[in-house]
């Protein structure tokens, strides 16, 4: 399950770069995509960071991809 969140977030970010994305959006995305409520979005993004360094934490809560 890991990993499928993983690669469903880097698309998420990914696919729409500069784009400023809540927590709460990348959750509800992977509820909608992996079937899998996730309460906490940091350990998804440890290992989010590990894959694609690029995406970058805004502030609290935000995350976005720079190119």
């Amino acid at each position: 399950m890991q990993h499928r969140t993983t690669v469903e977030t880097v698309c998420l970010l990914t696919s729409h770069p500069s784009k400023v994305f809540t927590s709460k959006e990348i959750l509800e995305h992977l509820h909608r995509e992996v079937g899998y409520t996730i309460n906490n979005f940091a350990p998804v993004y440890r290992y989010v960071k590990e894959v694609e360094p690029n995406i970058v934490q805004v502030r609290r809560g935000y995350y976005m991809y720079k190119p």
